[in-house]
């Protein structure tokens, strides 16, 4: 069996996404091998997108915490699940006896993070005008009068 597992590396098919591939070669028998595995970043929904070249597996399964969530028999395939922070992805392929060997490439794409709040502007300067002109409408009100008393 010819296998070799690449690690997660970022990709520019969407900010922060994970890929993965798995090449196996010819098997006489049936097998299965982790394509690629991570920790979720951040809680929400997550997409993925699988494409194999060569003979395609019989399958390629999404699991979270070891329970199986997602079966992907015909490829190209896509889909999306959900995830919170913290949780073990694992992406694994299975094929049937005489397989001929080919490879499993993985892309997930995690949720984009919220946008960070944006400071509301400040009402600063606005208070500073009106009170100036405030004080400005004072001393206009009470220039005749202060006027008219003086000796």
């Amino acid at each position: 069996m010819s296998c070799c597992v690449k690690a997660l590396s970022a990709s520019s098919t969407c900010p922060n996404a994970l890929t993965a591939s798995q090449t196996i070669g010819f098997n006489f028998f049936n097998g299965s091998a982790v394509v690629g595995q991570f920790t979720a970043p951040t809680s929400g929904l997550y997409s993925i997108t699988v494409t194999t070249s060569g003979s395609p597996p019989s399958s390629v399964t999404v699991s979270i915490n070891n329970v199986p969530l997602i079966d992907f028999t015909n490829f190209p395939a896509t889909g999306s699940f959900g995830a919170n922070a913290g949780d073990s992805i694992v992406v694994s392929m299975s094929w049937w006896p005489l397989y001929f060997g080919g490879t499993v490439n993985v892309t997930i794409c995690p949720p984009l993070p919220p946008p960070s709040p944006q400071p509301l502007p400040s009402k600063t300067p606005l208070l500073l005008v009106v009170g100036l002109l405030a004080i400005a409408g004072v001393a206009l009100a009470l220039y005749p009068v202060l006027r008219s008393s003086s000796p």
